[in-house]
C-alpha cells in the first residue's frame, strides 16, 4: 500500500478563505478555532483535492470564492 505524507497545504480563495498555508509536522497536527473559523473549509479543500469530496463526502457542493471587492 502507497504511503501519502502530506506536508505543506496552501489555500487561496476558497470559499470563504482568501489565503490560508500549514506546514505539518511529521508526528502530529491539529487544527482549532471558533465556530465559523474555516475549519470545515480546510478540511473541504483538503478532501477535495485528495479525493474530490467535500467533508460530507459530497462529489458537487458549491465552492463560493471570495468577491475581491467586498471582501466576503
Amino acid at each position: 500500500m502507497m504511503k501519502v505524507k502530506l506536508k505543506k497545504i496552501k489555500i487561496n480563495n476558497f470559499k470563504g478563505i482568501a489565503s490560508f498555508e500549514m506546514d505539518f509536522d511529521p508526528s502530529y497536527n491539529n487544527i482549532c478555532g471558533a465556530n465559523g473559523s474555516g475549519k470545515t473549509t480546510i478540511e473541504d479543500a483538503f478532501r477535495w483535492c485528495l479525493f474530490g469530496t467535500n467533508s460530507k463526502d459530497e462529489a458537487i457542493f458549491e465552492i463560493k470564492t471570495i468577491d475581491h471587492e467586498t471582501g466576503k
